[in-house]
């Protein structure tokens, strides 16, 4: 995720790296809500700051209680403001991290630009690209004929290029998972589970 102030200070390097990556996010609608949390978040500090004195000026006013009756009362009041406007900053602050999570990485001024994955270029090759006697298939075709991934239901509930192992794929998951596990049990790991 970059850095929100890289994205304040550079907003059209983050705006380029969007479009360079198809991604629809809109910047300025992030940054305008930026500019909401850091108000409200000074406006929340400022009334939390007025509470502050007011607690030593409570303790200072002695036995005037018509004074200390009023720096109450207005205590309250900003108690209440302050809860009235945290639903609304909560909100904003959800808003903006999800928004953030959608930003792009800057891409390298190297990398080829391409509308997909299709215009992928590659950068080397290594070893020699091996010739079979029959149409290779890729892993997606293949796990799927084995029945070892749902992608479907993948998607449904955890979103795009989401999957769900099972049967076999699952068990090897699991299995080296274990073998981790062991190996770190062996060099005095203790697994906790909570």
């Amino acid at each position: 995720m970059l850095d929100l102030a890289f994205i304040r200070s550079n907003p059209d390097v983050v705006k380029e790296a969007a479009r360079v990556k198809n991604n629809p996010i809109d910047i300025d609608y992030l940054l305008e809500v930026d500019r909401q949390v850091t108000t409200l978040q000074r406006q929340v500090e400022e009334m939390r700051a007025r509470q502050n004195l007011l607690s030593k000026s409570i303790q200072k006013a002695g036995n005037d209680k018509d004074l200390r009756n009023a720096l109450i009362a207005e205590g309250k009041q900003l108690a209440e403001q302050i809860k009235s406007m945290e639903p609304q900053l909560n909100a904003l602050l959800e808003e903006r991290q999800q928004l953030l999570y959608l930003v792009p990485n800057i891409p390298d001024p190297s990398a080829p630009i391409g509308k997909d994955e299709n215009d992928n270029v590659p950068i080397r090759y290594w070893g020699e690209i091996p010739t079979f006697d029959f149409e290779p298939r890729d892993h997606y075709a293949l796990m799927q004929e084995l029945d070892m991934v749902d992608i479907e239901r993948g998607v449904k509930i955890a979103g795009a290029r989401s999957y769900i192992l099972k049967n076999d794929a699952a068990r090897l998951e699991l299995a080296l998972m274990n073998f981790a596990l062991d190996r770190m049990v062996q060099k005095g790991f203790s697994p906790l589970i909570v």
